[in-house]
């Protein structure tokens, strides 16, 4: 694939001012950003792009469940710790969840790919702290690189069957 600017969108929508902070928007950046290889890319820079489209991916996850009127635990503990990420995936699975989110990313497949990535964006965390080396985090980028697409493809699911598609994250 020839470098271009990932986050260019595929098809702009320059009638619709809103379309940029949409779910559409959103779920078309990450896989352009998914997609995007460029031949002098580093194990980090892909490493570190890979993590970046985990952030948004959670931040979709978040706003379908606030469409939904979902909640979950975000809170930090008195520790300083937190489960927000944990929590998150989790309620997909939770009883309660609408069946279209839940038969989309609250089991199977897809769930056990959200939680590997949960983990690659831990172990990054680490590999940018100096805390782990290329071949720790190797496993879990590998990982990521497989199935975030899968994930993009079960989000673009979960939106369209909550026609969301247009609405602003």
């Amino acid at each position: 694939m020839a470098d271009t600017n990932p986050e260019f969108p595929a098809s702009i929508k320059l009638d619709d001012p809103d379309w940029a902070g949409s779910y559409e928007h959103r779920l078309e950046v990450l896989s352009n950003i998914l997609a995007y290889e460029p031949e002098n890319d580093t194990f980090t820079l892909r490493a570190n792009r890979l993590a970046q489209c985990y952030e948004r991916v959670e931040e979709i996850l978040a706003a379908l469940l606030k469409h939904y009127n979902l909640n979950f635990d975000s809170e930090f503990q008195t520790d300083g710790t937190h489960k927000y990420h944990d929590n998150l995936i989790s309620r997909f699975e939770e009883e309660g969840t609408p069946k279209e989110l839940k038969s989309t990313l609250g089991n199977g497949m897809l769930q056990n790919i959200l939680w590997d990535c949960k983990r690659f964006r831990n172990k990054h965390k680490e590999f940018k702290i100096g805390n782990a080396d290329e071949a720790e985090l190797k496993p879990f980028l590998d990982t990521a690189v497989n199935g975030l697409p899968l994930v993009v493809r079960g989000l673009k699911d979960a939106c369209q069957k909550a026609k969301v598609m247009e609405e602003q994250v």
